[in-house]
């Protein structure tokens, strides 16, 4: 009889401990708890929403080219779903330049947009790409490349020696070494009464 009353006392704290188990709570965001009997629980899944895909568009082409800026842009075509929260182009002396190099930030959302570039070192080549920011993360444009404008000095010269002297006439010229980054397109002497070129004195063109 005792053992009958023991296993019966075990069946019922089992019984107990079982039932306390059959609850699931669900702490859900709003700070409320949804209580679930696990005997009604067949599966249990969930849903991570997508973050979308990232954005489709195109480097516009780079002009007004100086020593120390250019412009560019883009043109972004499908925000790939979620918005686009920022914009611009990038732009370094590497291929591939990112967001973590040089770039500029032109708003937000789809369609076209102008950059400015600037920072530039003359005679130097860039490289530069679009860029757009969506929740998918940073999409990036074709590339292009443009070489800074190289800085235009003045020429170096010398003056060759005076020769042929006579009372009416003399014969001179000129040694240009260097054309200061650009071409030179006019060059001769000019001459007067006194030794140094001062305005006024006579001037003749030899051509390029």
């Amino acid at each position: 009889m005792k053992t009958k009353i023991t296993l019966l006392l075990a069946l019922v704290l089992s019984s107990l401990f079982i039932s306390a188990q059959t609850v699931m709570n669900i702490h859900q965001s709003n700070g409320t708890i949804l209580q679930l009997p696990l005997n009604t629980i067949d599966s249990i899944t969930y849903t991570i929403s997508s973050p979308g895909d990232l954005a489709s568009l195109t480097t516009l082409p780079i002009g007004d080219i100086t020593t120390s800026g250019a412009t560019s842009g883009g043109n972004i075509a499908n925000d790939g779903g979620s918005t686009i929260t920022s914009r611009g182009i990038c732009w370094g002396t590497s291929s591939n330049p990112t967001t973590a190099d040089n770039s500029s930030v032109n708003g937000s959302g789809t369609g076209s947009f102008t950059s400015n570039l600037s920072g530039l070192t003359g005679g130097t080549t860039y490289y530069v790409r679009a860029y757009a920011i969506n929740s998918a993360g940073t999409s990036y444009g074709n590339e292009l490349s443009f070489t800074a404008t190289t800085p235009v000095e003045l020429a170096t010269l010398s003056t060759t020696t005076v020769s042929s002297i006579t009372e009416t006439t003399a014969v001179s010229g000129g040694n240009i070494t260097n054309n200061g980054g650009a071409t030179v397109t006019s060059r001769g002497e000019r001459r007067g009464a006194r030794r140094s070129s001062a305005a006024g004195g006579y001037r003749s063109a030899k051509g390029n």
